[in-house]
């Protein structure tokens, strides 16, 4: 069986002709790339190649992604509370199985959302567990 590590070991190997020592145990595996004086002076190049602008441009590409993958995020958790509303209002008596079945997310995602909606006030539960109702008390707008 070869492993990532395993794989960039070898094209190490190939690519610089410096040695890669592998050292391996139960919980745990070592790679030792070897260099030589022509290879520190490349990395050195290499290095003061990279500048500024690449950097900055690398930030600001992180930057953009990270806000995009939060707004999806909260636009998921946002779609996601609105359906559970919706089926509240449309049945009072639905269960959290019947609101993972028909969202399609898992019973504990349902559970942390209704959690959520609680705190803001914006459902109860009247009654018991298994017998109770749910009453929409404000519908949330986007």
């Amino acid at each position: 069986m070869m492993f990532f590590g395993t794989v960039k070991g070898c094209d190490w190997k190939n690519e610089t002709g410096n040695d890669v020592f592998f050292e391996m145990t139960v919980d745990k595996t070592k790679f030792t790339f070897m260099l030589n004086e022509e290879t520190d002076k490349k990395t050195e190049k290499t290095d003061k190649k990279t500048d500024k602008k690449s950097i900055e441009k690398t930030e600001k590409t992180a930057e953009k992604t990270i806000e995009k993958t939060i707004e999806k995020t909260i636009e998921k958790i946002s779609k996601t509370a609105e359906k559970i509303l919706s089926l509240m209002a449309e049945n009072e008596f639905i269960t959290t199985t019947q609101l993972s079945e028909n969202i399609g997310v898992s019973v504990a995602a349902i559970n942390q959302q209704i959690a959520k909606l609680k705190k803001q006030n914006l459902i109860r539960r009247e009654g018991a567990d298994k017998g109770g109702k749910w009453v929409v008390i404000n519908k949330k707008k986007k």
